[in-house]
């Protein structure tokens, strides 16, 4: 390993940071956009 230790658990404490992240807000917007689309697919087909 090149990496020295500390450094690599930062390095990889920020990446799985930021993987949360994305995880976190790609469900939120896919929660946000299933509901919208139900109730435009309701509204559309009434």
């Amino acid at each position: 390993m090149t990496l020295k230790p500390h450094k690599f658990a930062l390095f990889m404490q920020k990446t799985t940071s930021q993987l949360c992240f994305l995880i976190k807000i790609s469900y939120l917007c896919r929660q946000n956009g299933n509901s919208q689309n139900y109730k435009w697919n309701k509204a559309k087909y009434v």
